[in-house]
C-alpha cells in the first residue's frame, strides 16, 4: 500500500479540503493521534492539491486529536510559481485547531548536486535488537512499525546516566516498503521524545503541548 492508504486520508470533491478519520491504529500508545501521522497527512494533502511533491514542511501542534474525532484538512496554496508552491494546511477537528502545517513543493531542475551527511556506522538491522516500550503497543501505530535500537539503551535499563546525545535507530513501515516518499519518512521521523529520553537517560517522554 502507499503511505496515503496506510493513514487512510481522503480527497472531498473540493480539491483543498482532505479528510483523516482518527483511528487507533495512527495513534500512540496514550491514544491521540501521533505526531507523525498528522504531519504526514497534511504533507500528503498539500502534494495531492498541489500535484508537487515536498522540499520541506514544518509542523506547529496545537491539540490533540482522538480516536473516533475527524480531522479535515483545509489546504492553502499561498504562492504558486513557476516551479514552487508555498503552501499550508491547516488540521482541525470541527472548530478545534490540531496542528497547521507550512511546506515548499516544487523542484528547480539545476546541474549542480551534492550530499554532505555521511551514514553512521551501524550494525544492520537484524543485528539490532527491537526498540521497547514503555506501555503495550497492542493496536497502536506503533505495532505497525518496525524499530530497532542501533544505538540505544533500552527503556527498562535507563537509570539516569546521561548518554551522549546521539541514538541510532533503524525504522520501517513494513506496509508501505515500496514508494517510501516525503509521507512515510514523516511518520518515521517524530520520534523526539523518545530521543529525549536516552539523551537524558531517563525513562520519559512528552509532547508540544502542557
Amino acid at each position: 500500500m502507499d503511505s496515503r492508504t496506510f493513514l487512510g486520508l481522503r480527497q472531498s470533491h473540493n480539491p483543498f479540503r482532505w479528510s483523516l478519520e482518527v483511528t487507533k491504529a495512527i495513534s500512540t500508545t496514550g491514544n491521540f493521534l501521533f505526531g507523525g501521522s498528522g504531519l504526514g497527512a497534511a504533507i500528503s494533502a498539500m502534494e495531492g492539491t498541489s500535484g508537487r511533491q515536498t522540499i520541506w514542511a514544518t509542523a506547529q501542534y496545537l491539540s490533540y486529536a482522538k480516536p473516533g474525532d475527524v480531522l479535515d484538512i483545509d489546504v492553502t496554496l499561498a504562492v504558486e510559481g513557476h516551479q514552487m508552491t508555498q503552501a499550508r494546511a491547516v488540521c482541525h477537528v470541527g472548530n478545534r485547531e490540531i496542528l497547521t502545517v507550512n511546506a515548499a513543493l516544487g523542484e528547480r531542475p539545476l546541474e549542480y548536486s551534492g550530499q554532505y551527511e555521511t551514514m553512521p556506522d551501524v550494525p544492520p538491522p537484524d543485528e539490532c535488537p527491537g526498540r521497547t516500550h514503555r506501555s503495550p503497543v497492542d493496536g497502536s501505530i506503533n505495532e505497525r512499525l518496525e524499530q530497532r535500537m542501533a544505538k540505544g539503551v533500552p527503556w527498562e535499563d535507563l537509570d539516569g546516566t546521561p548518554g551522549d546525545g546521539q541514538t541510532l535507530m533503524w525504522a520501517r513501515i513494513p506496509d508501505v516498503i515500496e514508494g517510501v516518499d516525503a509521507t512515510a519518512l514523516a511518520i518515521l521521523g517524530d520520534f523526539v521524545p523518545m530521543a529525549v529520553g536516552q539523551a537524558l537517560g531517563v525513562r520519559g517522554g512528552g509532547n508540544s503541548l502542557d
